[in-house]
C-alpha cells in the first residue's frame, strides 16, 4: 500500500506528531511519500498521484492555513482521509471541513455523532495515542527534573487553583512546567519547594521531568477552548498527556473523564480526581507508596505500550478503511 501523506507548515507541535504518524504508517508497511501545505504543493500531489498511484491522501487535522487547499480535492479521485487531532476544542473549525474528506477520524468520541448529524456518515472514533521514541523512562540525576509532584503544561485557572491548594497545604517539593507559571504564581515566595521552569519544553525534556516525579498531576488545558465548541460538545477522551506520561512509566493522577476508563483494561491502573481537594488526599496517600506506585505505573505502560501507541492508532485507521473498500 502506498499513501500521501499532508502536514501543514505553521504548526509546530504538529510536526512531531507528524514524523511518529509517518513511522507508524512505514513500520506497518506502508510506502509514504510526504510533503508540506505549501503553496506549490498542490503541483507535487499531482505529480506523485500519477507516478505512484497512491492508495489514498492523508491529513492530520489541526486548526492551519487549509482552506486554499481544499479546491484540489474536487480534482482528485482517490480517497482522502484526516485524523481530527483537535476535537471538540476547535471543532467549530473543523465541522466547516469534514465533507471535503471521505474519511473522517476523530479524536473525541463525543464528536461522532455531531460529525454523522452533520451528514458525514464515514466518522470514527480514534483517541490519542503516543510515541514511544520519545516518551519513555529516562532516569536522571539532575535535581531539576526531580519532585514530589509535577505538571508540565502551561499555566491556566484551573492548574494554578490547583497547584497554589497543593502547595499550601503539603510539604511537597513541585515543579510545574510551561508558560506563564511564574506571573501566575508570582505572589508565592520564593521557596525550593516550588520550582517555576516557565518555558515550553519538548518532547526530550518532558519525558525527564515525568520520569523523575513521584507523581504526575494530569489537568488537561482548559482557557480558552469553549469560544471554537459552539455547540458544547463535552471533551470526555483522554489527552495525548495521558498516553505520554503512562509511557514514562511515571504516576499520575488525572482529571476525571468517561474516556479514560474505556482504553484501559483496569479502571483502577490511571487514578482520577474531580477536585484539588481529592486531588490532595489521593497524593498525601500514595506519596510514600513507592511500591504501589510503581506497580500502577507499570500496569499503565504495559497497556500503553501494547494498545495505544501512533502504530497501534494507524493499524486501527487501516483496518477501517480496508472494510469500506
Amino acid at each position: 500500500m502506498k499513501i500521501i501523506y499532508v502536514a501543514s507548515p505553521s504548526l509546530k507541535n504538529a510536526h512531531r506528531i507528524d514524523q511518529g504518524l509517518i513511522s507508524a504508517f512505514q513500520e506497518e508497511g506502508i510506502e509514504v511519500f510526504s510533503l508540506r501545505l505549501l503553496p506549490h504543493c498542490q503541483s507535487e500531489l499531482f505529480n506523485i498521484i500519477e507516478e505512484k498511484d497512491p492508495d489514498f491522501i492523508f491529513c492530520l487535522f489541526m486548526k492551519a492555513e487549509w482552506d486554499g487547499f481544499f479546491s484540489f480535492f474536487d480534482n482528485v479521485s482517490i480517497p482522502t482521509i484526516a485524523w481530527f487531532y483537535e476535537d471538540p476544542h476547535t471543532i467549530d473549525y473543523s465541522k466547516r471541513h469534514i465533507h471535503y474528506f471521505h474519511f473522517v477520524f476523530s479524536s473525541e468520541k463525543n464528536a461522532v455523532p455531531f460529525y454523522r448529524e452533520l451528514g458525514h456518515q464515514s466518522t470514527f472514533y480514534l483517541p490519542h495515542a503516543f510515541d514511544p521514541s520519545l516518551y519513555f523512562y529516562e532516569q536522571h540525576d539532575k535535581s531539576i527534573y526531580q519532585s514530589d509532584l509535577c505538571l508540565v503544561g502551561d499555566a491556566d485557572e484551573k492548574r494554578v487553583s490547583y497547584i497554589r491548594y497543593l502547595y499550601e497545604h503539603s510539604d511537597w517539593k513541585i515543579t510545574v512546567v510551561g508558560r506563564g507559571w511564574t506571573e501566575a504564581l508570582k505572589d508565592v515566595k520564593p521557596s525550593p519547594r516550588m520550582q517555576r521552569v516557565n518555558y515550553w519544553v519538548p518532547a526530550r525534556v518532558a519525558r525527564l521531568f515525568y520520569s523523575n516525579s513521584r507523581i504526575v498531576l494530569n489537568l488537561p488545558y482548559s482557557n480558552k477552548r469553549k469560544t471554537e465548541n459552539e455547540a458544547n460538545i463535552p471533551c470526555d477522551s483522554p489527552s495525548p498527556s495521558l498516553f505520554e506520561i503512562a509511557g514514562c512509566k511515571a504516576f499520575q493522577i488525572a482529571e476525571r473523564k468517561k474516556g479514560i476508563n474505556e482504553q484501559f483494561h483496569s479502571a483502577k491502573t490511571i487514578v482520577q480526581v474531580n477536585s484539588k481537594e481529592e486531588c490532595l488526599a489521593i497524593a498525601s496517600h500514595y506519596m510514600n507508596e513507592h511500591d504501589k506506585r510503581k506497580l500502577m505505573a507499570e500496569a499503565a505502560y504495559n497497556e500503553v505500550i501494547c494498545r495505544h501507541t501512533y502504530r497501534q492508532r494507524m493499524k486501527n485507521l487501516l483496518i477501517a478503511f480496508a472494510k469500506t473498500q
